[in-house]
């Protein structure tokens, strides 16, 4: 019998084939033939600023150049991932790292699995996105749980994007996949540790600014690769990856993303869909739907909002794609004046709840004598052009 019955479509016959550490290459410096503005604008990347030196700090992140795709190896291969008892997890080259995560884990996923299983049966049966609290207070190996059917779409979906070729794109949304254990008619996938994507509150108008453009540049990296459906509407649909050193709730609530980089995570994939043959009506409604969060988030900020009206007007009408609605934000953040970018923002719960298969709920490391947790410091790859000055993104 077939290990997978039915694949949703070609691109992801090779899903499977997650091997980390190939090497990537830089983006030429311009990728995007159609980006006509970005010639006058001297910027060489659709998703960086042209010198990161002649901007102000405001906080907003670090810039991200996007990486021309690298041509993936045939299909034939696609078996090489799939060794008995998911064996990929045991090297410690094949454990992923985060774009803002300083951390590599170093666990037996196989027995960790195992014990939470023996200890919740009912994580076997669940939906919801598990959450691993760290085995102590001052350890770096919480992580996520995800429970899939072997023939889920997002189970697929989730596979293909976190393949070096895509994992290399600093637009991907698609959460890190630390480890994949098979199980019966199950996989569960071991995800890097994401936070509640205002978790920690943001500060002030910058720390919004960021997490619009990165959902917009998620977007247009989604819609890129044909898929849609995406709960946009919905915030507590986003995550984020606030790095090494925040195991406790203390640590979380005070984080200051002014100082250092987070990356936001698409995390409610359960109704994507990945198909060739969308209809663009489709790609707009999530267009749209993303327009009405940030049109929600923009009663927080109304020094800004008046400033983003047109572009939430013009995603909600229907007459934007994804990366249009990018291009719009940049230009009005140009605009902006710099000391509006430290205007302070009164911490709020922004989110909203998930649907009820979705919601998360948090587990506690299993005590055995097979688990085994440790950390090693992890240098980011070169490839990736960062900083951490914190200048204007755009």
């Amino acid at each position: 019998m077939a290990l997978f019955s039915s694949r949703p479509s070609r691109l992801m016959a090779r899903s499977v084939q997650i091997i980390l550490g190939r090497d990537t290459v830089e983006s030429p410096e311009h990728t995007d033939s159609d980006d006509s503005d970005s010639d006058s604008d001297g910027v060489h990347s659709d998703g960086t600023i042209e010198d990161v030196d002649s901007y102000p700090r405001w906080g907003l992140g670090h810039p991200l150049q996007r990486m021309v795709r690298i041509e993936s190896s045939d299909d034939d291969d696609v078996s090489s991932y799939y060794r008995s008892g998911w064996s990929s997890c045991d090297s410690e080259s094949d454990s992923s790292t985060s774009t803002s995560s300083s951390v590599i884990y170093d666990i037996d996923y196989e027995s960790l699995i195992d014990d939470l299983l023996l200890k919740n049966p009912g994580l076997y049966e669940t939906n919801s996105l598990v959450m691993v609290e760290p085995s102590t207070p001052t350890s770096n190996d919480s992580l996520m749980i995800k429970s899939l059917s072997r023939t889920s779409p997002e189970l697929f979906l989730i596979l293909e994007y976190n393949h070096p070729e895509y994992r290399a794109d600093p637009w991907n949304p698609f959460p890190h996949i630390l480890c994949v254990v098979e199980r019966g008619e199950k996989v569960f996938l071991c995800l890097q540790r994401l936070f509640q994507f205002d978790k920690p509150p943001f500060r002030n108008v910058a720390n919004y600014l960021d997490f619009f453009r990165q959902s917009l540049e998620g977007l247009t990296f989604l819609h890129e690769h044909y898929i849609s459906e995406l709960s946009c509407f919905n915030s507590a649909s986003f995550m984020v990856d606030i790095g090494a050193g925040t195991c406790s709730p203390d640590s979380v609530e005070h984080f200051d993303r002014s100082r250092l980089p987070v990356k936001y995570y698409y995390a409610n994939l359960s109704s994507a869909v990945q198909d060739t043959d969308h209809s663009e009506a489709i790609y707009k409604k999530d267009v749209k739907e993303c327009g009405m969060m940030i049109d929600r988030l923009l009663f927080n900020l109304p020094k800004v909002g008046s400033k983003l009206k047109s572009l939430v007007h013009a995603m909600i009408s229907g007459g934007f794609g994804a990366d249009d609605a990018r291009k719009l934000f940049e230009a009005l953040c140009k605009s902006l004046e710099s000391p509006v970018f430290d205007l302070p923002v009164p911490p709020r719960d922004l989110s909203m709840p998930l649907n009820a298969s979705t919601m998360t709920r948090t587990l506690s490391h299993p005590v055995t004598s097979n688990y085994d947790a440790s950390t090693v410091t992890l240098v980011p790859p070169p490839q990736i052009t960062r900083s951490q000055s914190n200048p204007k993104p755009f």
